[in-house]
Formats: structure tokens, sequence, C-alpha cells
């Protein structure tokens, strides 16, 4: 993922695509069910989360996190 990303902000390139869609959807799972952090908050794959998640006026983040 940080080869595709290094190249392009998005893993299918200039504009999110298939493989975008399916990626985000471990992380975010991750993010709104375990409640547990996968990823340093910096980085190239961290910051393409933030990107995904902002997408469509933030929808992704309009799903609150489990409590802790």
């Amino acid at each position: 993922m940080n080869l595709s990303l290094k190249r392009a902000p998005y893993v299918c390139g200039e504009a999110p695509g298939f493989a975008d869609f399916v990626a985000i959807g471990g992380f975010q799972w991750l993010r709104i069910v375990s409640g547990l952090q996968m990823m340093e908050n910096e980085g190239l794959v961290s910051e393409w989360i933030g990107r995904m998640l902002n997408l469509y006026g933030g929808q992704g983040r309009s799903v609150s996190e489990v409590a802790a």
C-alpha cells in the first residue's frame, strides 16, 4: 500500500477507486467496532485513511468510534 501511495494520493491513482474502497473497509471496521488503533497517526497510510474518511463531505468520519 505504501508503494502505491508514494506515487499518488490514492491506491488507484489520482482519484479513489475500487481498491481504495475495499481497503478502507477494514480500517473503518477497526476504527468503529474494535476501538483499536492499528496505525500511527503519521505516514502515508494514515494520511490516506484521513483522505478516505473525508470523502463525500466526511461521511466516513460521521460514524462514531466505539467507546474504549
